[in-house]
């Protein structure tokens, strides 16, 4: 068999209303079960949870042992409708595993089958308890809040609240769905109260939609406020259709701005959720109206760091001398090193089209060092540097991948894309393999890999293509803008 013909005989199972299967079947999953892929083993691990019969459970032993750690997770997972003894035994057993989403997924699986076989409550919180004592990962730390509080323990409603001080969107997002699926009548009240705090700063749209979404099931008139004491039958709009609105806009940003909804905009700019106003902040770019200005240069006061960096980062279609004072300004008093970077992107920019000649306009990026203290910054500082033409910052730019601080490389791969062209391929693309060599951060391999395979898609359309990706055009910025005036 093909791996086209595997997956066509795996999917047919899992479409079939039959939970049984014949003799050629079991052999043929038998065989697949030792696939040379761990992902058909891993498909065929997933096809077994529709199948109630020995050979399925034997397979999912030994599945749930196999050398690759997604095939384990896939195995454990779909063990959870196995209802016997020694099905919970392994799983007990595979709390042990050392891959993080294996615990998590037989903690879930343990607890389901534990509680239709019998076993005892107080045993199962025991065995919970002695993972929490080790367990560093927030995924299975998760896990076992949702099982303890299924358990009975109602004060794991707060752990899992907990969750949230995660980095990991995927984990806060993870949470919103075990939330979710806890739901009751007992504690709705309480599940909204929280969503409705942190929604103010999540800053992860996803994370933000996710929230939207089971405050609609809470309650599907979301004008009652509870967090802020408002009134039964508000007005408002919801959180998801506030998120709708600038969805919207964010897709085309071609769309003309009219006076009503410069209107909707004002109105976002004050928003409680902090995701919304640098949205706000980050839309309002495309516009060049007064209008637009000043709400920039109220959000680039926002409490939310942010929301600022964003406004800083849009004041750069102002390009006046105005509004070069006003970041200046900023640049001096702002403390998120974030947002000063964004600061001195836009004063680039600005430097750039307010001078008179091509070597002024470089002789101005140049200025902007003087702005740049941390290493962040003065990686910023290069980027732009490069990006208005000076190809021989080039390898000093490249040199921050190696930099001590996560955020630094974070940033210089993540900034690959607008600087890549066909005269620099080689060198950069040597660069991001020799850091994926060593790198240990999880998020700047997904961004290195990512960029990577952009790269070679790109590649092999033909030489050209990887202008797509490549320098900016920043001719715009010299054009007169009267009506930003």
């Amino acid at each position: 068999m093909n791996l086209e013909e595997k997956y066509a005989f795996l999917t047919n199972i899992q479409e079939s209303d039959d939970e049984t299967i014949d003799e050629d079947q079991c052999d043929i999953l038998e065989q697949l079960s030792n696939d040379r892929s761990s992902w058909v083993r891993g498909e065929v691990a997933t096809t077994l949870s529709w199948i109630e019969d020995d050979l399925s459970k034997d397979l999912l032993f030994k599945l749930a042992r196999d050398k690759d750690e997604q095939v384990r997770t896939d195995a454990v997972g779909s063990l959870c409708d196995v209802y016997e003894p020694d099905v919970y035994e392994v799983l007990k057993e595979a709390l042990k595993d050392p891959y993080y989403l294996v615990r998590g997924y037989a903690v879930d699986s343990m607890v389901s089958v534990g509680k239709v076989i019998g076993v005892e409550h107080n045993e199962m919180t025991q065995t919970i308890n002695h993972v929490l004592e080790k367990e560093r990962s927030l995924f299975v730390k998760l896990n076992c809040y949702k099982a303890l509080y299924e358990l009975g323990h109602q004060e794991y409603l707060d752990s899992m609240f907990s969750i949230f001080r995660s980095k990991n969107y995927n984990t806060r997002c993870a949470a919103i769905n075990v939330l979710g699926r806890q739901l009751s009548a007992d504690n709705q009240a309480q599940i909204k109260i929280f969503l409705l705090r942190v929604a103010r700063t999540e800053p992860a749209y996803a994370v933000l939609w996710s929230i939207g979404k089971l405050l609609d099931r809470i309650d599907e008139d979301y004008s009652t406020e509870l967090a802020e004491g408002g009134e039964a039958g508000s007005t408002k709009r919801s959180l998801s259709e506030r998120l709708n609105l600038i969805r919207h806009h964010r897709n085309d940003r071609e769309l003309e701005l009219g006076d009503d909804e410069f209107a909707v905009a004002s109105e976002l700019a004050s928003d409680e959720v902090a995701w919304i106003r640098s949205e706000v902040a980050a839309l309002l770019m495309c516009y060049a109206t007064p209008v637009s200005r000043e709400l920039l240069l109220k959000l680039a006061q926002d409490k939310d760091s942010d929301t600022r960096a964003q406004a800083y980062r849009s004041l750069s279609r102002f390009r006046t001398k105005e509004i070069k004072f006003f970041l200046q300004h900023a640049f001096e008093h702002e403390r998120d090193v974030f947002a000063r970077t964004y600061i001195i992107a836009s004063l680039a920019e600005i430097d750039f089209s307010l001078a008179e000649d091509p070597k002024a306009q470089l002789g101005a990026i140049k200025k902007a060092q003087t702005h740049a203290r941390t290493p962040l910054e003065k990686a910023a500082y290069y980027y732009w540097r490069y990006l208005f033409g000076d190809a021989d910052v080039l390898d000093t730019w490249l040199s921050y991948l190696d930099h001590t601080k996560n955020i630094v490389r974070w940033f210089v791969v993540s900034s690959m894309d607008s600087v890549i062209n066909k005269d620099n391929a080689d060198k950069i693309i040597q660069a991001v393999n020799h850091r994926l060599t060593k790198e240990r951060s999880g998020n700047v391999k997904y961004i290195a890999k990512e960029f990577l395979k952009d790269y070679h898609e790109a590649a092999a359309k033909s030489p050209d293509a990887i202008s797509k990706l490549g320098v900016r055009e920043y001719a715009y910025l010299v054009e007169a803008d009267d009506s930003a005036t």
